[in-house]
Protein backbone atom coordinates (compact mmCIF):
# COMPACT_ATOMS: atom_id res chain seq x y z
CA UNK A 1 0.00 0.00 0.00
CA UNK A 2 1.39 3.13 -1.00
CA UNK A 3 -0.13 7.25 0.33
CA UNK A 4 0.63 10.04 -1.72
CA UNK A 5 -0.09 13.56 -2.01
CA UNK A 6 -1.08 16.01 -5.07
CA UNK A 7 -0.86 19.34 -4.92
CA UNK A 8 -1.89 22.20 -6.85
CA UNK A 9 0.10 25.38 -5.32
CA UNK A 10 -0.86 28.78 -5.76
CA UNK A 11 -2.15 31.67 -2.90
CA UNK A 12 -5.01 28.51 -2.11
CA UNK A 13 -3.13 25.72 -2.51
CA UNK A 14 -5.59 22.28 -3.37
CA UNK A 15 -4.33 19.04 -2.13
CA UNK A 16 -5.87 15.48 -1.76
CA UNK A 17 -4.53 12.58 -0.45
CA UNK A 18 -4.31 8.85 -2.14
CA UNK A 19 -3.81 5.11 -1.01
CA UNK A 20 -3.04 2.53 -3.65
CA UNK A 21 -3.90 -1.11 -3.42
CA UNK A 22 -4.04 -3.48 -5.69
CA UNK A 23 -4.10 -1.01 -8.57
CA UNK A 24 -7.07 0.99 -6.92
CA UNK A 25 -6.48 4.70 -6.24
CA UNK A 26 -8.85 5.60 -3.28
CA UNK A 27 -8.82 9.78 -2.32
CA UNK A 28 -9.18 9.58 1.74
CA UNK A 29 -8.59 13.37 2.35
CA UNK A 30 -8.89 16.61 -0.18
CA UNK A 31 -8.67 20.54 0.94
CA UNK A 32 -7.15 23.62 0.55
CA UNK A 33 -4.38 25.68 2.50
CA UNK A 34 -4.94 29.27 2.45
CA UNK A 35 -1.36 30.90 2.38
CA UNK A 36 -1.10 33.58 4.73
CA UNK A 37 0.49 36.42 2.65
CA UNK A 38 0.19 39.25 5.58
CA UNK A 39 4.24 39.22 5.23
CA UNK A 40 6.47 41.46 2.73
CA UNK A 41 8.98 38.56 2.71
CA UNK A 42 8.08 35.92 -0.22
CA UNK A 43 10.42 33.52 1.72
CA UNK A 44 7.53 33.66 5.05
CA UNK A 45 4.91 32.54 2.42
CA UNK A 46 6.71 29.67 1.51
CA UNK A 47 7.98 28.88 5.06
CA UNK A 48 4.00 28.94 5.80
CA UNK A 49 3.10 26.22 3.01
CA UNK A 50 5.77 24.30 3.91
CA UNK A 51 4.76 24.36 7.29
CA UNK A 52 1.09 23.31 6.22
CA UNK A 53 2.29 20.34 4.25
CA UNK A 54 4.34 19.20 7.45
CA UNK A 55 1.54 19.28 9.21
CA UNK A 56 -0.59 16.96 6.45
CA UNK A 57 2.83 15.00 6.41
CA UNK A 58 2.58 13.79 10.11
CA UNK A 59 -1.10 13.32 9.49
CA UNK A 60 -1.20 11.22 6.68
CA UNK A 61 2.21 9.47 6.81
CA UNK A 62 2.80 9.83 2.59
CA UNK A 63 5.63 8.62 1.15
CA UNK A 64 5.04 10.16 -2.71
CA UNK A 65 4.34 13.82 -3.92
CA UNK A 66 2.91 15.20 -6.80
CA UNK A 67 3.39 18.93 -7.95
CA UNK A 68 1.34 20.43 -10.59
CA UNK A 69 4.28 22.25 -13.05
CA UNK A 70 3.92 26.04 -14.24
CA UNK A 71 2.44 27.13 -17.04
CA UNK A 72 4.33 30.32 -18.22
CA UNK A 73 2.48 32.32 -20.41
CA UNK A 74 3.40 35.67 -22.05
CA UNK A 75 -0.36 37.03 -20.73
CA UNK A 76 -0.43 36.18 -17.64
CA UNK A 77 3.17 37.62 -15.96
CA UNK A 78 2.19 38.99 -12.56
CA UNK A 79 2.46 35.94 -10.49
CA UNK A 80 5.11 34.10 -12.15
CA UNK A 81 7.62 34.43 -9.82
CA UNK A 82 5.20 33.70 -6.85
CA UNK A 83 4.17 30.61 -8.23
CA UNK A 84 7.37 29.37 -8.89
CA UNK A 85 8.69 29.84 -5.30
CA UNK A 86 5.60 27.70 -4.12
CA UNK A 87 6.78 24.84 -5.95
CA UNK A 88 10.55 25.46 -5.48
CA UNK A 89 9.14 25.62 -1.76
CA UNK A 90 7.32 21.92 -2.14
CA UNK A 91 10.26 20.60 -3.80
CA UNK A 92 12.69 21.24 -1.37
CA UNK A 93 10.13 20.28 1.35
CA UNK A 94 9.98 17.24 0.07
CA UNK A 95 14.03 16.75 -0.69
CA UNK A 96 14.43 17.85 3.33
CA UNK A 97 11.76 14.81 4.31
CA UNK A 98 13.82 12.52 1.55
CA UNK A 99 10.66 11.93 -0.07
CA UNK A 100 10.39 11.74 -4.09
CA UNK A 101 8.44 14.36 -5.85
CA UNK A 102 7.11 14.16 -9.30
CA UNK A 103 6.14 17.20 -11.70
CA UNK A 104 2.86 16.62 -13.59
CA UNK A 105 2.24 18.14 -17.28
CA UNK A 106 -1.05 20.57 -16.83
CA UNK A 107 -2.56 19.03 -20.06
CA UNK A 108 -1.43 15.73 -19.58
CA UNK A 109 -3.05 15.44 -16.44
CA UNK A 110 -5.99 17.23 -17.34
CA UNK A 111 -6.24 15.07 -20.29
CA UNK A 112 -6.36 11.49 -18.40
CA UNK A 113 -8.63 12.97 -15.72
CA UNK A 114 -11.45 14.72 -17.51
CA UNK A 115 -10.84 13.14 -21.07
CA UNK A 116 -9.86 16.58 -22.58
CA UNK A 117 -7.44 19.16 -21.81
CA UNK A 118 -9.77 22.42 -22.42
CA UNK A 119 -12.95 23.06 -21.80
CA UNK A 120 -16.37 22.46 -24.10
CA UNK A 121 -16.90 25.78 -26.04
CA UNK A 122 -20.10 25.68 -24.61
CA UNK A 123 -18.83 25.85 -20.95
CA UNK A 124 -17.40 28.71 -22.08
CA UNK A 125 -20.10 30.54 -23.13
CA UNK A 126 -21.99 29.74 -19.83
CA UNK A 127 -19.64 30.33 -17.74
CA UNK A 128 -16.96 32.22 -18.89
CA UNK A 129 -13.78 31.21 -20.23
CA UNK A 130 -11.90 31.39 -16.88
CA UNK A 131 -14.30 29.48 -14.41
CA UNK A 132 -15.28 26.96 -17.49
CA UNK A 133 -11.59 25.72 -17.11
CA UNK A 134 -12.44 24.52 -13.40
CA UNK A 135 -16.04 23.36 -13.82
CA UNK A 136 -15.88 21.46 -16.44
CA UNK A 137 -13.13 19.51 -14.44
CA UNK A 138 -15.40 19.17 -11.53
CA UNK A 139 -18.41 17.84 -13.66
CA UNK A 140 -15.79 15.50 -15.99
CA UNK A 141 -14.70 14.05 -12.04
CA UNK A 142 -18.64 13.28 -11.67
CA UNK A 143 -19.51 11.85 -14.74
CA UNK A 144 -16.09 9.92 -15.88
CA UNK A 145 -14.98 8.84 -12.11
CA UNK A 146 -18.14 8.89 -10.34
CA UNK A 147 -16.38 11.24 -7.53
CA UNK A 148 -18.89 13.94 -6.27
CA UNK A 149 -17.19 17.08 -4.42
CA UNK A 150 -18.97 19.70 -2.08
CA UNK A 151 -20.78 22.63 -4.07
CA UNK A 152 -19.12 24.70 -0.94
CA UNK A 153 -15.68 24.49 1.06
CA UNK A 154 -15.36 25.59 4.72
CA UNK A 155 -13.71 28.95 5.74
CA UNK A 156 -10.44 28.64 7.72
CA UNK A 157 -11.30 32.22 8.91
CA UNK A 158 -14.48 32.00 9.97
CA UNK A 159 -15.87 28.28 9.85
CA UNK A 160 -18.53 29.15 7.59
CA UNK A 161 -19.34 27.45 4.52
CA UNK A 162 -17.77 29.10 1.81
CA UNK A 163 -17.92 28.92 -1.98
CA UNK A 164 -16.51 25.65 -3.30
CA UNK A 165 -12.36 25.82 -3.83
CA UNK A 166 -12.05 25.05 -7.10
CA UNK A 167 -7.91 24.14 -6.04
CA UNK A 168 -9.43 20.80 -4.28
CA UNK A 169 -10.54 20.00 -7.67
CA UNK A 170 -7.31 20.04 -9.61
CA UNK A 171 -5.76 18.59 -7.02
CA UNK A 172 -8.38 15.40 -7.06
CA UNK A 173 -7.79 15.43 -11.20
CA UNK A 174 -3.98 15.32 -10.30
CA UNK A 175 -4.11 12.32 -7.80
CA UNK A 176 -5.99 10.54 -10.70
CA UNK A 177 -3.52 11.25 -13.08
CA UNK A 178 -0.49 10.44 -10.91
CA UNK A 179 -2.22 6.95 -9.53
CA UNK A 180 -2.51 6.00 -13.31
CA UNK A 181 0.86 6.65 -14.32
CA UNK A 182 2.64 6.07 -11.64
CA UNK A 183 1.25 3.35 -10.20
CA UNK A 184 -0.61 1.73 -13.21
CA UNK A 185 -4.16 2.38 -11.35
CA UNK A 186 -7.57 1.77 -13.87
CA UNK A 187 -10.00 2.59 -10.59
CA UNK A 188 -10.91 5.37 -8.57
CA UNK A 189 -12.95 6.03 -5.68
CA UNK A 190 -12.92 8.57 -2.90
CA UNK A 191 -14.25 7.87 0.24
CA UNK A 192 -14.55 11.73 1.92
CA UNK A 193 -17.79 11.83 3.15
CA UNK A 194 -19.44 14.85 1.04
CA UNK A 195 -22.01 17.07 3.13
CA UNK A 196 -24.99 18.64 2.05
CA UNK A 197 -25.14 20.99 -0.45
CA UNK A 198 -25.30 24.79 0.29
CA UNK A 199 -27.94 27.25 -1.10
CA UNK A 200 -26.06 30.66 -1.66
CA UNK A 201 -29.00 33.39 -1.81
CA UNK A 202 -26.78 35.09 -4.37
CA UNK A 203 -24.36 32.58 -5.47
CA UNK A 204 -22.61 33.18 -8.75
CA UNK A 205 -24.09 32.21 -11.82
CA UNK A 206 -20.31 30.90 -12.86
CA UNK A 207 -20.64 28.18 -9.78
CA UNK A 208 -21.20 24.24 -11.46
CA UNK A 209 -24.70 23.00 -9.91
CA UNK A 210 -24.87 19.22 -10.02
CA UNK A 211 -27.79 17.50 -11.65
CA UNK A 212 -28.56 15.75 -8.23
CA UNK A 213 -28.44 19.20 -6.90
CA UNK A 214 -32.18 19.76 -6.34
CA UNK A 215 -31.93 16.20 -4.06
CA UNK A 216 -29.37 17.57 -1.61
CA UNK A 217 -30.09 21.14 -1.29
CA UNK A 218 -30.97 21.15 2.34
CA UNK A 219 -29.16 24.50 4.01
CA UNK A 220 -29.30 27.69 3.07
CA UNK A 221 -26.86 30.66 4.36
CA UNK A 222 -28.76 33.41 5.16
CA UNK A 223 -27.30 36.87 4.26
Amino acid sequence: MTTFIAIDPAASTGYAVAIIENSHCEITHYGYIDIDTSSVYLGDWCIYLQKKIQELYIKHDFTDVAVEDYFFSSKFVSGVGVNTAYRTAIHMWARQNSLPYSILNITNWKTIAAGRSTPPKEFKLKYGKEAAKKIYLVESLYLRHNIRLPNHSISESTGKPVLFRYDIADAVGMTIYHAYEKYNCKTFSCSVPVPPDVVFPRASKKHYVYPDAGINLIKEIQS
